[in-house]
């Protein structure tokens, strides 16, 4: 058409700054920023400078593929970098710069990791004893070495505090009075929850209610309620 507009095609030092420039404006952290930066502005855009490639079309899979086997990575990191070179080329379609994502087209790194194991029964008795010959120093005297020894046996448990999803005391609670077992799946897939009777028990029988008793009592009476729970056998 006469006196159109001929619209220039995006290119690839424009793309990865409006992207660098969006990370930044989301506030990622900062750690992020400095990844995302070594990755597109160190090693993307080097790689399409020393290869002429200028405009986001010239990026097909097979050069993609090619600067790829540049990576010196290992798996992990390898398969992490995958995921944010896939999400700047996302970003570049939702700017309408691209139709497709041409990164799609290549399999992900295969990761390996090798699983993390629980604590042996002698792991956990040092660690115990390790509690009984700290110094006693700071406010909290001998009870030091109960706070540390409280979460020495919590990690014993089949759930880590960390591993629970974040319940409320008051749904928790109704949890441990209202079924005889924890229905939540992820508690039910880390733990061991036995039955509980209607009628509340001063010891703790599961997973929910040795957390609720971490929160409401002080750190002596929390050492010495898991012990009791511990030399029972029901942690």
């Amino acid at each position: 058409m006469i006196g159109a507009h001929k619209v220039e095609p995006t290119t690839i030092e424009t793309a990865v700054m409006k992207y660098l420039d969006d990370a930044r404006a989301r506030h990622l952290a900062e750690a992020t920023i400095t990844k995302l930066t070594t990755i597109f502005e160190k090693q993307f855009l080097k790689f399409a400078k020393d290869h002429g490639y200028r405009f986001l079309k010239d990026l097909t899979p097979d050069r993609l593929t090619a600067w790829r086997s540049t990576w010196r990575d290992e798996a992990l990191a390898a398969s992490k970098k995958y995921q944010r070179v896939v999400g700047f080329f996302y970003f570049c379609m939702r700017m309408k710069w691209i139709s497709d994502n041409p990164m799609k087209s290549l399999h992900p790194p295969k990761v390996k990791q090798d699983p993390t194991l629980p604590f042996t029964a002698e792991e956990v008795n040092a660690m115990v004893s390790a509690c009984d010959r700290l110094p006693i120093k700071g406010i909290y005297g001998e009870g030091h070495r109960n706070r540390l020894r409280a979460m020495v046996l919590l990690l014993r448990t089949p759930a880590y505090v960390s591993a629970m999803p974040p319940h409320s005391a008051a749904s928790a609670s109704a949890t441990v009075s209202s079924s005889s077992t924890c229905r939540r799946p992820v508690c039910r897939s880390l733990c061991r929850c036995r039955p509980t009777s209607s009628r509340r028990s001063t010891k703790p029988r599961t997973c929910i209610e040795l957390l609720l008793l971490v929160r409401q009592r002080p750190p002596k009476e929390t050492a010495t309620a898991i012990a009791v729970a511990f030399n029972a056998g029901q942690l």
